[in-house]
């Protein structure tokens, strides 16, 4: 089943727009991880995540929060690949929307990030 796997992994990276939005999408939650971590020691221990809250404590977590919008994005890159290299081949389109999406979702969670940290520090 292993390599079963590997050549649906081969065949869903041979389309292009599948290729280059799922290497954006994991270098841009590799570079989100990393963010937090390069501005550590210049982070107050609460930072604020939760925009949707009143104004108050509720907003704030800890720095380790900021961990959780790229931790979340790798995790929809991870399901949408194993779901898109299943439908690949029924459904192309599908699985090329499926990966555009998860670059967005990629994306959002970078700019979150980032924003939240040019906002504390």
């Amino acid at each position: 089943y292993s390599m079963d796997y590997r050549s649906e992994l081969q065949t869903y990276l041979q389309n292009r727009i599948v290729r280059v939005t799922t290497y954006s999408s994991f270098i841009l939650c590799i570079l989100t991880l990393c963010i937090p971590l390069f501005f550590w020691k210049a982070l107050p221990p609460l930072v604020p995540l939760w925009f949707s809250r009143p104004w108050c404590l509720e907003r704030l977590t800890s720095t380790f929060g900021l961990f959780l919008p790229p931790l979340s994005s790798l995790y929809w890159l991870i399901i949408s690949i194993g779901i898109s290299t299943r439908l690949l081949k029924e459904h192309l389109v599908f699985s090329q929307i499926l990966s555009v999406v998860t670059l967005i979702v990629s994306l959002m969670s970078f700019i979150t990030v980032a924003t939240i940290i040019t906002l504390v520090i």
